[in-house]
């Protein structure tokens, strides 16, 4: 049996509804294994919470036009889909909206609801373009994983429209392995991840629910009987990276970005950005490398590769 590593999980950045985790040290090909099956969980097994079906007063099919709105039903629906909810139960929730006259419509003009908050209350719903326009209607918001087409939500009700439903808070993952030392041993795998969400819930959240749920799976082929109400008590707490673990000498702080081992043009990419030297460049979060100009995913793993493996000694 593979010995188990002492590695640790750690939040490497956390901006609002962004999140880049590391996972390190691990033995060869398990930065892959388990990258795999986080993100799969992630994608699929995250609740959320969807729009499946709408009722527009004075609208009685989906191929309707409504007069006064610059939009037809088709594309008020899909702007409809667009809307991110939290739910603060496990109930199905209508939410209502009613608005009149020459404006915008967005989601922050539906109707408070103590059960249901909008997260992107700035998604465009309608534009009314006439002051006698009025726009009313209902959706009811539910609980789900993933996404389900409207066939699936097909109610035998008149004026209820059906909606294809997204229902997964999890809006990007992305996986990938860079290498690591431990000790003198430089072929051990560090998996990054990096997740966005909707904001109904935080990356963190997301990352460590996808966790328990795949040790309840593995606990279970294994044989051992898991508490699936506690699963909080199967995952440790996620450290948080306040700085860099390489730890510098003031000599080798001061080692100019120009004489690393770096292609000339990720060098200049660096400078403008005001990275100057090894420093700079190992007190930078990842989060912050990958948002500057001419850096591409290989110029920033060639930069993770050199600091992970303190090249410059």
């Amino acid at each position: 049996m593979t010995k188990l590593t002492n590695f640790k999980v750690e939040a490497v950045s956390e901006e609002g509804s962004s999140g880049i985790y590391s996972i390190s040290p691990l033995p060869p090909g398990f930065g892959t294994t388990l990258g795999n099956v986080l993100r799969r969980i992630l994608l699929s097994s995250i609740q959320g919470a969807a729009i499946t079906e709408v009722r527009i007063t004075g609208v009685s099919h989906q191929f309707s036009t409504i007069e006064g709105i610059k939009e037809d039903v088709v594309n008020l629906i899909l702007n409809l889909k667009q809307i991110r909810f939290k739910l603060h139960d496990e109930n199905p929730v209508v939410v209502t909206l009613s608005t009149k006259g020459i404006k915008s419509v967005t989601a922050k003009d539906f109707d408070a609801n103590p059960s249901a908050e909008v997260m992107n209350t700035d998604a465009p719903i309608a534009e009314l373009t006439s002051a006698k326009a009025t726009l009313e209607l209902q959706v009811l918001v539910e609980p789900g994983f993933g996404y389900v087409q409207r066939e699936s939500n097909e109610h035998p009700k008149i004026g209820v429209l059906p909606v294809d439903s997204a229902f997964s808070p999890i809006m990007h993952v992305a996986d990938s392995v860079e290498p690591t030392r431990v000790g003198e041993d430089t072929n051990y795998d560090k998996l990054i991840l990096r997740i966005v969400t909707d904001n109904s819930i935080t990356p963190r959240e997301a990352l460590t629910q996808a966790a328990q749920l795949a040790v309840a799976y593995f606990a279970k082929i294994s044989g051992q009987s898991v508490d699936l109400d506690n699963l909080n008590a199967l995952v440790a707490p996620i450290e948080r990276v306040e700085e860099s673990a390489v730890a510098l000498s003031k000599k080798e702080a001061s080692i100019v970005v120009d004489d690393l081992d770096l292609p000339l043009r990720t060098i200049n990419s660096l400078k403008k950005f005001g990275i100057h030297n090894l420093g700079d460049l190992v007190g930078t979060p990842e989060l912050e490398l990958m948002n500057i100009r001419g850096l591409g995913e290989t110029s920033i793993k060639q930069i993770i590769n050199l600091v992970a493996t303190e090249s410059w000694k």
